[in-house]
């Protein structure tokens, strides 16, 4: 598990973003099972009274995983994928991505982590009133609002790269 937020507000209610690591007959006739690299990322509500679980969305995927989602309402959530470098918005009810935006898209590759590996390491996402997005971009020492239609707002974008004084791999 990796995120944990109160939902709704005011209930015993929390809604939470988890790994499922899936068995070899689920992913491509077991060829990425065999790497260890086959997963589900599940996201589920869980009311702490009852233990009533519901499983809002569940995707199976390979190399990417979920570090923190929204629920933005009853029908659609915001993910920060740190596997991909990417931030979407997916309709849980289709199933359908109705937006997205990569870090690639803002970002020059040469700097954060080893671009192969750990390049931005997406840690959380938070869904504005505004339709903004916030983004956590650990590797690059900074907290970048994302507007949907524009990309990444640098007026509103805190620290920058190495600039240590405002924040450090936060």
């Amino acid at each position: 598990y990796l995120d944990v937020d109160p939902s709704p507000p005011g209930t015993h209610t929390v809604s939470y973003v988890g790994t499922e690591w899936v068995n070899q007959s689920v992913c491509d006739g077991g060829v990425l099972a065999d790497r260890g690299d086959c997963r589900r990322n599940v996201v589920e509500r869980l009311n702490l009274t009852t233990g009533e679980r519901t499983r809002l969305y569940a995707h199976r995927m390979s190399g990417g995983r979920w570090h923190d989602v929204d629920v933005i309402n009853d029908t659609h959530i915001l993910v920060g994928d740190i596997g991909n470098e990417a931030v979407f918005v997916v309709n849980t009810t289709s199933g359908i991505r109705e937006w997205t935006w990569t870090a690639e898209s803002d970002l020059p590759i040469t700097g954060g982590g080893d671009y192969e590996e750990d390049w931005v390491h997406l840690n959380d996402v938070e869904y504005l009133d505004d339709g903004r997005v916030m983004v956590d971009l650990r590797n690059q020492d900074q907290v970048a609002f994302v507007d949907p239609n524009r990309g990444m707002v640098d007026d509103w974008t805190l620290g920058s790269e190495d600039d240590y004084e405002v924040l450090r791999e936060q």
